[in-house]
């Protein structure tokens, strides 16, 4: 076939860009969980409450 290697191109750029994209949202949601953790314990009295 003529077009087998666009279309095998094609799959490969769009597996990276996903790839890529779930690593940033997982990323982020560390980040941001980390970041709600800090505020947790800061904004806590002296016995863990909220």
């Amino acid at each position: 076939m003529q077009h087998s290697g666009f279309i095998t191109a094609t799959f490969l750029v769009t597996g990276t860009m996903l790839a890529g994209m779930i690593a940033a949202v997982l990323i982020d949601y560390r980040v941001q969980r980390r970041t709600l953790r800090r505020l947790q314990l800061r904004h806590s009295d002296p016995r863990g409450r909220v």
